[in-house]
């Protein structure tokens, strides 16, 4: 099944070089289920700020989302200059029932690593990187996909079964 930030799974997120997944748990498995209260407030922009107020969100059997951050690739892990993360896509992609991220990383100079460092310059060209999970959700294997002049400045990714043959492959647009 192919999953997307922007729709399939609100609570991945990614901070300049580097990602973070927050993992919601959901109780029982069952989906969210949002109540009103100071969330909604904040939304409807009476002041106050969503990260200043406890959530009011819940799955179906009434018990809280949790979540928690994951640095997933970033590049002190990664051993190289990786940097401008610019979208990121969800799936299994080996098929061991554990999503998998792929990530494209611009390398250009208008973002940083996970640690500001004003000496920081960034590789001429691009990567793009897959971070298989596993089932410790601190355990991730990082791969390179492509890079140099494979990769040059990745802006998104997409995984489809393009061929039909069965397995997920991984579709990259680049500037060119």
């Amino acid at each position: 099944m192919i999953q997307s930030v922007e729709n399939a799974f609100p609570l991945v997120a990614f901070r300049r070089a580097f990602l973070l997944v927050a993992l919601a748990v959901l109780g029982s498995g069952g989906a969210p289920s949002f109540v009103e209260g100071q969330a909604d407030a904040a939304r409807a922009g009476s002041g106050a700020l969503v990260g200043d107020a406890m959530t009011v969100a819940r799955a179906m059997n009434g018990q809280y989302i949790s979540w928690r951050e994951h640095i997933i690739d970033e590049a002190a892990s990664a051993g190289f200059k990786l940097s401008g993360s610019d979208g990121l896509v969800m799936a299994d992609i080996d098929n061991d029932g554990y999503e998998d991220i792929v990530s494209v990383h611009e390398s250009d100079s208008e973002y940083d690593s996970s640690a500001f460092d004003p000496d920081f310059v960034p590789d001429a060209e691009g990567h793009v990187r897959i971070a298989f999970g596993t089932a410790d959700p601190d355990r991730w294997i990082n791969i390179t996909l492509a890079e140099g002049t494979d990769a040059p400045a990745p802006e998104d990714a997409a995984i489809a079964d393009v061929n039909g043959d069965g397995y997920l492959d991984v579709m990259v647009a680049a500037e060119l």
